[in-house]
């Protein structure tokens, strides 16, 4: 495999070392397993590598799966306090209203 970037002169380049190199620096870098890549950036690394056909392509595919559900739960937990801050808020509010003669 060879994998070759043309500019806009028409030359080329061979970047393959660069690719590989690249890629396993992501693939095995700490950023990749402690969930600060999104799981779209992980997706991109997976194109990337399935396009290229490296070998280790299909053990990216659990990474990725993981990454989501790591993903969903996060955003659930932020609905869930986004949720509670607004009941929280009401109640202090219909409490203000309350004190000052307001309407609740």
């Amino acid at each position: 495999m060879k994998i070759t970037v043309t500019h806009d002169d028409g030359t080329t380049a061979d970047i393959t070392e660069g690719v590989q190199v690249a890629y396993d620096i992501a693939h095995q870098s700490m950023d990749w397993s402690s969930g600060f890549l999104s799981s779209e950036e992980m997706q991109q690394i997976a194109d990337m590598a399935a396009a290229c056909r490296f070998d280790s392509f299909a053990d990216l595919l659990d990474d990725i799966k993981e990454a989501r559900a790591r993903d969903e739960r996060e955003q659930a937990i932020l609905r869930r306090a986004a949720a509670e801050g607004e009941r929280i808020m009401a109640e202090r509010q219909a409490r203000i209203d309350t004190y000052f003669g307001g309407t609740p």
